[in-house]
């Protein structure tokens, strides 16, 4: 039960491994360049509840 693998097959498991996430990611990315982008707080004016110091 001591059968360790190489450590080039171990690198390259990992380097694949990698190349498919990474082609996942970018294959299913959204191509719509129309689209608005995420805004994670609403923009506000400067004149309205802002400090000034």
């Amino acid at each position: 039960m001591n059968n360790a693998l190489p450590d080039r097959v171990v690198m390259a498991a990992i380097a694949f491994t990698l190349v498919v996430v990474f082609a996942l990611i970018f294959s299913l990315r959204p191509n719509d360049n129309n689209a608005e982008p995420l805004l994670w707080k609403e923009q506000s004016s400067p004149s309205e509840s802002s400090l000034a110091i």
